[in-house]
């Protein structure tokens, strides 16, 4: 076992096309770590160039001790997994596992007690004699796993081992594979771009947008203090509200936000801890809210009426434990390079949505509240949005405003001057 280590790591393609830019990470010993973010956003291409499948064009990795760019996959000693798991299918199960220690000659009484002990902490003892067509989605990615953990590597990587699975087998799959990397201790790096993945199984994640860096840190370093815009709508599910509003001062000698026709009262604790925020006044600046710092004016102890927005409910969707709440506000939508890339990963219908919110300065805002409001779909609401959680980003650089700075944190910091 050992860290695993890039420094300035670049990757530029013949046709100019620069998939990483000068990425530097640590996963240090018995970590895993994951690569989330967008497709195409370069996450796959540095799991390539740590396992020797691509060029390093510029920087250092290095494995333990080691120096491995000029080292072939083989020497680098990692074991990768694969999306499409990449079984042979003439080969039994034991096969399958035992081929690499077969190629490295390992004496075949060792060989055997790797492969069982394999198939022991994956549970697919029973299924040592069958081929890959006799197997479920699941079983062949253990299988593509056993192969894996059988040559005791220094490190795992992982490139969306899960993708191809259903739902409900991914958070089953989710789940071994948390216990396996613990139990076994073995440093993991794992490449996905469901971030709900990445947030249940990393112990630390790194959110990359463009090839370059944005984030790294622990999945609530990300979820309470992204810092900058792509990272607080990227992470979270549903995703973070995200309007255009503009400060202005209040009666009382705090800030008020003003959200199209509402006017939500920022607390005073807020702007203690981000005096940053006096600098926009009168300017144009993003509010983020999450879904679930939203709740039914009616059920929220100690809420006042500054932070209370009065709305027609669009579409509810009755949960069972929690209800999700759709409705719209006039004020704009937050439309930046960051917003736009990440409409784009969710289709084209998510793209022309955004376009047609920019264009209404109409912006449709998710709730999620509790299962005993009353609040329906066709008929009004009062819902109040909790200001002590609320997020403020600058439109311009995206980066969020944090401590005294106008744009605090920086894009590779977890949760820096919060």
């Amino acid at each position: 076992m050992a860290q695993v280590v890039l420094e300035n790591v670049t990757k530029t393609f013949a046709d100019g096309t620069q998939a990483v830019q000068a990425l530097s990470l640590i996963v240090p010993d018995g970590t895993l770590m994951v690569l989330v973010g967008p497709s195409g956003c370069g996450k796959t291409t540095a799991l390539r160039m740590i396992a020797g499948l691509e060029q390093v064009t510029s920087g250092r990795i290095c494995i333990g001790d080691r120096v491995v760019n000029e080292l072939t996959p083989k020497e680098r000693d990692v074991a990768m997994v694969f999306q499409n798991y990449a079984l042979y299918p003439h080969m039994t199960v034991y096969q399958n596992i035992a081929l690499s220690l077969k190629i490295r000659r390992v004496p075949r009484t060792e060989l055997e007690q790797r492969v069982r002990d394999a198939a022991r902490i994956l549970e697919i003892e029973e299924l040592l004699k069958r081929r890959p067509r006799e197997l479920s989605g699941g079983q062949r990615q253990r299988v593509a796993m056993g192969r894996a953990i059988v040559r005791h590597p220094q490190a795992f990587l992982m490139d969306e081992p899960l993708s191809n699975l259903d739902a409900k087998l991914r958070v089953q799959m989710r789940s071994e594979i948390s216990r396996i990397q613990r139990d076994l201790g073995v440093t993991t790096l794992y490449v996905t771009h469901d971030q709900t993945e990445a947030m249940t199984l990393g112990h630390q994640v790194a959110v990359m947008r463009n090839g370059v860096l944005q984030q790294v840190g622990t999945p609530q370093d990300l979820y309470r203090a992204p810092a900058n815009a792509f990272v607080g709508a990227f992470i979270g599910s549903p995703a973070m509200n995200m309007l255009e509003v503009t400060l202005a001062d209040d009666d009382g000698g705090g800030l008020m936000a003003q959200v199209g026709s509402h006017r939500l009262r920022v607390p005073q604790d807020v702007l203690d801890l981000r005096p940053a925020l006096s600098a926009y006044i009168g300017r144009r600046l993003a509010l983020g809210i999450r879904p679930e710092d939203m709740e039914d004016a009616a059920l929220a102890t100690g809420a006042d009426e500054g932070s209370f927005l009065h709305v027609a409910v669009n579409h509810h969707e009755d949960m069972g434990s929690e209800l999700i709440v759709y409705f719209e506000l006039d004020a704009p939508p937050v439309v930046t390079e960051d917003t736009r890339d990440l409409a784009a990963d969710q289709g084209a219908e998510a793209v022309r949505s955004l376009e047609r919110q920019a264009r209404q300065q109409r912006t449709t805002v998710i709730a999620r509240v509790s299962a005993r409001s009353k609040a329906r779909s066709g008929e009004t609401a009062t819902v109040h949005a909790d200001m002590r959680n609320a997020y403020f980003f600058d439109l311009a650089t995206g980066e969020a405003i944090y401590g005294d700075r106008v744009a605090a944190g920086t894009r590779v910091s977890a949760a820096e001057g919060t």
